[in-house]
């Protein structure tokens, strides 16, 4: 509902920009490269890169519930806020003023980044790491149709008044705030309420910035999210395939060619990134695995494979795309499906770099390192924002952008090559005492259980409610 709240205030967004902020600043605002979208644009990036490490690291602390009913507040609140501009017209002076400060505050408390760092960070608490996965993916799959839903009311409201979409923005993100608060069970365990602290502190953003940089830190690590920086440069390569798809035809109309390409997004992230997933796992079954550590090398192996299909794949389909000819019908077919098809690699990076992280550390902090690969991931969207921008304005080659993409994604695959495929082994690698995995199977209930030695992969996440804990 987050998601959905953020999308129907999308359409009502953009017409307040251009009314209030153009108009009193008088800038043109016919221009396709307009300034104050790019200024908005970096205005929510760069106070959600510093907010979202702060509230993440709070999420460790307070609980996974915590971040995402900030997050949300400050989408309710901002809509609320932006309601009253467009409604009054004593706020026509300092309209353009509250705007971006209503932005900024959006981003003070997270917004979309720290929101959805929580909500990977509680699917991890409540899957074991041979799923996150698929998890991520189905996760990404839900955005897509709340993009979609999103969008289609809110182009709705548009026609029964300019600003109806914050009003009813606003509406959704108050239920999803009950929801969140009287509805949603928390993830993390009923420990880490022992060390809460009874209010913020500054000294806590200080932290959170240090525990940022210390998720991502590490040569293997920073390999990694150096590759995950350079795919979200590739994230608004949307910009370049419409025009490009129906300028190579006039038979081809917008609406199949979006319905098109979301269609196939949703196949992409609901069905073949979670079926290529379970070939892969047949391949390298996790069953077989003697200890945590040898479990967690298992998942990477697979996320490894995973992310350098989808990443090949993709840079495939960027060359096809240059080296298309013009007839209408190949165009359409490879901008419209094929390239969205290849979207799962953004789930196979986030669960590749989660697991990986998780086998290097005994301390898993979970929502500190996905709060780390948001804010890397909203720098790369907000830069690839204006460089797909820059690619499809009028003069520029509309075979530009896919050389760019196809660029961005060599380097990708350039370097999940280097990463090593099976895991590596040695005299250290054999399990304890207290990490081997076994598998316990009883009548009795699963509480009576827990004194079982048990990898705490699964002593976490394996109780199957009734008779069993397992794998």
């Amino acid at each position: 509902m987050f998601s959905l709240a953020s999308e129907l205030s999308n359409v009502s967004r953009a017409l307040l920009m251009s009314q209030y902020v153009c108009e009193e600043s008088q800038l043109n605002c016919t221009i396709r490269s307009f300034p104050v979208a790019i200024a908005a644009i970096f205005t929510t990036c760069l106070f959600s890169s510093l907010s979202t490490p702060f509230w993440s690291l709070e999420g460790e602390i307070r609980g996974r519930k915590y971040a995402l009913i900030v997050a949300t507040l400050g989408t309710a609140f901002v809509n609320i806020l932006f309601a009253v501009i467009s409604t009054g017209s004593r706020f026509e002076g300092p309209a353009p003023i509250l705007i971006i400060g209503g932005l900024a505050l959006e981003g003070l408390l997270g917004g979309t980044a720290t929101f959805r760092a929580a909500l990977n960070a509680y699917a991890a608490d409540v899957a074991p790491a041979g799923t996150w996965s698929t998890s991520f993916s189905v996760l990404q799959g839900v955005f897509v149709v709340c993009s979609v839903l999103g969008s289609s009311i809110g182009f709705g409201l548009n026609l029964f008044g300019p600003f109806l979409g914050f009003a009813v923005g606003a509406g959704v993100a108050a239920i999803n705030l009950v929801y969140l608060v009287f509805f949603l069970p928390e993830s993390l365990p009923e420990e880490f309420e022992l060390d809460r602290p009874s209010k913020l502190q500054l000294s806590d953003f200080k932290s959170s910035i240090s525990s940022m940089f210390a998720a991502l830190s590490g040569d293997r690590m920073s390999l990694l999210v150096l590759a995950f920086f350079v795919y979200s440069l590739t994230l608004s390569a949307n910009f370049i395939r419409h025009p490009f798809a129906l300028s190579q035809t006039d038979t081809a109309s917008s609406i199949p060619f979006v319905v098109t390409s979301y269609l196939s997004e949703m196949l992409a992230f609901f069905a073949l990134f979670p079926g290529i997933v379970y070939i892969l796992k047949r391949r390298t079954p996790l069953s077989m695995a003697i200890s945590t550590k040898h479990y967690l090398a298992s998942v990477t192996t697979i996320d490894v494979s995973a992310s350098r299909l989808f990443a090949f794949t993709d840079l495939a389909n960027q060359l096809l795309v240059l080296l298309i000819s013009a007839s209408p019908s190949l165009a359409f077919f490879f901008v419209a499906l094929m390239v969205p098809l290849t979207s799962g690699l953004k789930p196979a990076f986030q669960a590749l770099i989660a697991a990986f992280s998780e086998s290097r550390t005994t301390r898993s902090r979970r929502g500190v390192l996905f709060g780390a690969l948001s804010v890397v991931e909203l720098i790369g969207q907000t830069f690839s924002h204006v460089i797909y921008r820059l690619t499809s304005r009028h003069g520029v080659s509309p075979k530009a952008g896919f050389g760019v993409t196809a660029s961005l994604l060599g380097i990708v695959a350039i370097i999940l090559s280097l990463w090593p495929t099976s895991p590596r082994s040695g005299p250290g690698d054999l399990p304890r005492d207290h990490e081997r995995i076994r598998i316990v199977v009883s009548e009795a209930p699963a509480e009576q259980n827990a004194d079982a030695t048990l990898s705490p992969v699964y002593r976490r996440h394996g109780v199957v409610e009734g008779s069993t804990e397992t794998l």
